[in-house]
């Protein structure tokens, strides 16, 4: 049997041009990216230190889900987080 493969979470890992220990910069961060087949918007919003991650994933077939730190969030606390930004 195959060993599973560790993949190190996407939150606290450095990159090329992070710094292990940064504080985070304040405001927002945006980037689209694919997941299979479904489109996903990513935005981490950093406020007092504190980074949240909010995540639209639309799918082919027209289902649109969204994320806050991973967990499901309705449509509604989507609009009211970034309420210049239609779903």
């Amino acid at each position: 049997m195959p060993r599973p493969k560790v993949v190190a979470p996407v939150t606290g890992t450095p990159g090329p041009d992070k710094e292990i220990g940064a504080t985070p910069a304040e405001g927002t961060e945006e980037r689209r990216y694919r997941e299979g087949r479904a489109e996903v918007l990513e935005r981490r919003v950093t406020l007092g230190g504190q980074t949240t991650v909010y995540r639209m994933v639309r799918h082919p077939w027209g289902a649109v889900f969204h994320f806050k730190d991973g967990e499901a969030i309705s449509a509604t606390a989507w609009d009211q987080a970034f309420p210049r930004e239609g779903r």
